[in-house]
């Protein structure tokens, strides 16, 4: 059975990191148990970056770059500008946007959605703006 690969979005350096950490960490977990695969950007990067320190876009680019990859996006509570970016791209590249609430049945029903909507054999001049492509995938 295919199970969604859910990229987990969320506060990592506004607050406490470590809090953040645990936070999609635990998130993380219930996911695997409800039958998704996380992607925990989080813990992909800290250490590395503790390491070989690198600048914001550098983390954001090799963000986006995973997300591209995920079929759902969860968002965790709490301020984050990197979030609302991965936020943004996923409404624009047609990656589902779970929610607490909307993640058990989009995880459940995974096996019967689309990853992406079927191409479209059009002229691009003629496809809808991003802005108004983001209201396609919102909960």
């Amino acid at each position: 059975m295919a199970k969604p690969h859910v990229y987990i979005a969320g506060p990592y350096s506004t607050g406490d990191v470590g809090q953040n950490i645990h936070n999609a960490i635990k998130v993380a977990d219930r996911i695997v148990e409800m039958g998704g695969i996380p992607f925990i950007p989080h813990t992909m990067t800290h250490l590395w970056h503790i390491v070989l320190p690198h600048e914001y876009e550098f983390w954001i680019e090799y963000d986006l770059a995973w997300l591209a990859k995920c079929d759902v996006l969860y968002r965790l509570p709490g301020e984050s500008p990197g979030a609302d970016r991965e936020m943004a791209f996923a409404m624009d590249h047609y990656i589902m946007i779970a929610t607490t609430e909307t993640l058990p049945g989009i995880i459940a029903a995974f096996p019967r959605l689309h990853r992406r909507p079927p191409p479209i054999e059009a002229d691009v001049t003629t496809m809808p703006k991003p802005a108004e492509r983001r209201k396609w995938w919102l909960p």
